[in-house]
């Protein structure tokens, strides 16, 4: 509601649609949203003035671009090969970053300086709801971490700083966020946070969904792996090309030894520690189908068998493969299937370990593998020693 003498005060301009520095209109409105404040109610004196006095401060919070630059060139090169590599460019400021171009400079380039031009980055930020209580939201913001327990209606500032993301264990409620390389955990919501240092210069980080104590972190080096709830981390697989430089990590429910990791590149189906799958729209076909012997052999506890999937008729097309990697014992009893589902056309190996069976640890002997497809069956023989 509007001062009703707001028309003889204005000499006839309308502010409302016109706005300079000179003049501020201001709608006052009291408790009641019926019975607006009465003329002259928002007097700031007893002087009889109706005049509000406005200062604009000339002190504004700080808002900058930080750019970090990383890059996964190899050491060497062959001078019959074309280098590859990536450069990775974050903003882990405040605002935006306008359009750059950045020189690069290597002595195996020709010509030796090459510019590269990048449009817009925008920075870090997210907004997650609590899966486990949707009272609590979390938001980035441009220095720490902000909370609210009331389903985002208001929030407050944390003493954290901010994160490159945050993560659930859906099995203990823990929470988890990640920047850099500082690992963060809170046990009650968000409400207060626990942090320490880590090998890891995390890009990304995932609970196993089923054990709640093994984390996954991927940095520009691959994947690591925590056994301990993140207190100490070894290198897992860093097999990825071209690029190793890990922004995404999935581990479904039920998945066993399995999950899927994405480079800048490449979306990878990791089994345990090797590669089994990828999907780039570009990996070589084999020439044919094909089973290799396992690898140690004779093994204690683990070996790996390699199997190699093509395609049938003389269109080379892709095609998926109905795959079944199947372990026997010498009598001819099943002991596990290590495979079975529909594969693409490529390269896969598999592990297999002793420890995931009680009744045949401490039972050395010979034991067979055999690859099914819809075109193809070959079986080897392994031998497991004390």
């Amino acid at each position: 509601m509007v001062d009703p003498t707001w028309s003889n005060t204005t000499g006839g301009v309308d502010y409302f649609y016109t706005l300079d520095f000179d003049h501020f209109a201001f709608v006052i409105k009291g408790a009641d949203s019926t019975y607006p404040v009465p003329a002259g109610g928002y007097k700031i004196s007893d002087n009889g003035s109706k005049d509000v006095n406005v200062e604009l401060s000339d002190v504004f919070p700080d808002q900058t671009q930080t750019l970090t630059l990383s890059t996964d060139f190899a050491d060497s090169y062959f001078s019959a090969l074309a280098p590859q590599g990536n450069i990775l460019i974050r903003n882990s400021g405040s605002i935006v970053s306008p359009p750059e171009e950045i020189t690069v400079t290597a002595s195996f380039l020709k010509p030796v300086f090459q510019k590269i031009s990048f449009g817009e980055i925008p920075p870090y930020g997210f907004i997650k709801y609590n899966p486990f209580d949707t009272a609590f939201v979390y938001a980035n913001g441009i220095n720490n971490i902000n909370i609210s327990t009331n389903g985002g209606y208001n929030f407050s500032v944390l003493p954290v700083k901010w994160m490159k993301g945050i993560i659930f264990s859906p099995k203990d409620s823990v929470i988890y966020g990640y920047n850099d390389y500082k690992l963060y955990k809170t046990y009650n919501k968000g409400l207060s946070w626990d942090s320490a240092q880590s090998v890891v210069k995390f890009s990304s980080l995932e609970v196993n969904p089923d054990l709640s104590n093994i984390l996954y972190g991927g940095d520009s080096n691959g994947i690591y792996i925590s056994t301990n709830y993140g207190s100490n981390w070894s290198l897992y697989n860093n097999s990825f090309s071209p690029s190793k430089v890990i922004i995404g990590i999935s581990k479904d429910p039920g998945s066993a030894d399995t999950f899927y990791a994405a480079t800048t590149k490449n979306v990878y189906k990791i089994w345990a520690s090797f590669l089994v799958g990828v999907q780039n729209g570009n990996s070589i076909i084999p020439e044919k189908f094909s089973l290799s012997q396992n690898y140690p052999n004779p093994f204690n506890p683990r070996t790996v068998i390699r199997f190699q999937l093509s395609v049938v008729g003389t269109n080379r097309q892709r095609t998926t493969n109905n795959v079944q990697l199947i372990v026997f014992d010498i009598t001819g009893k099943e002991i596990t299937t290590l495979v079975n589902e529909q594969l693409q056309p490529g390269t896969y190996e598999v592990p297999f370990s002793i420890n995931q069976f009680s009744n045949i640890q401490n039972a050395s002997g010979i034991y067979f593998y055999q690859l099914r497809t819809d075109n193809y069956t070959e079986t080897k023989k392994m031998i497991l020693t004390k």
